[in-house]
């Protein structure tokens, strides 16, 4: 019960957190489909190379039955557009932990999260920390989903803060509709038992 009761506080508290922190929306499509409503709280692009402590880079999925093959599947197509042979390398070690994250297909309303920290990128699911990735990750994501020839235009209008005002609030919707459920946090919770979470150490 204790157990429970500190799940539902940590939700809680993030959904606080959530409402005031969350500065720009956007929608990662691919394929002419919507997979994640995505949410950054940081206010300046102009820091995307090195995001502050405590930036978010939030993602809930839109669409139910996101096999673990298709997650990355989605995410190399987003990054293979602008990232040399250099980037897949340095960062191999923290694309596979990324990956092995997502251990059975996501659902409708499964929220993943990146974090910047000091000398980590924290990965949460469902708030559960699941992986620890080296301090650079996070970076060299939204350097690309933002590059001047952006993989997904719709989310890099969104990350910059420059979709139609609907739009916005349209996806802004989406991000907040629903909490996952406690079952659900326990289903993932579960997905721990497999490759333990480690830390990079670039």
């Amino acid at each position: 019960m204790k157990h429970v009761l500190t799940v539902l506080l940590c939700v809680l508290v993030t959904s606080v957190a959530d409402a005031k922190s969350n500065l720009s929306i956007g929608s990662f499509e691919i394929l002419d489909k919507e997979w994640f409503v995505v949410s950054l709280s940081q206010s300046s692009p102009d820091n995307f190379a090195q995001p502050r402590v405590g930036t978010l880079f939030e993602m809930k999925a839109l669409a139910d039955d996101i096999s673990p093959r298709r997650f990355r599947q989605l995410w190399q197509d987003a990054l293979a557009v602008n990232e040399s042979a250099d980037i897949w390398h340095k960062y191999s070690r923290d694309f596979d932990l990324f990956f092995q994250v997502v251990q059975a297909p996501l659902i409708k309303g499964d929220h993943l999260v990146l974090e910047q920290g000091e000398d980590s990128v924290v990965v949460s699911v469902n708030h559960y920390e699941h992986a620890r990735l080296s301090a650079g990750f996070l970076g060299m994501v939204l350097q690309t989903l933002t590059a001047r020839i952006a993989p997904i235009p719709e989310l890099k209008q969104g990350l910059l803060a420059q979709l139609p005002e609907a739009e916005q609030k349209r996806l802004s919707s989406e991000f907040s509709n629903g909490e996952v459920s406690l079952q659900r946090i326990g289903e993932t919770a579960r997905w721990l038992r497999f490759p333990k979470s480690t830390v990079s150490q670039l």
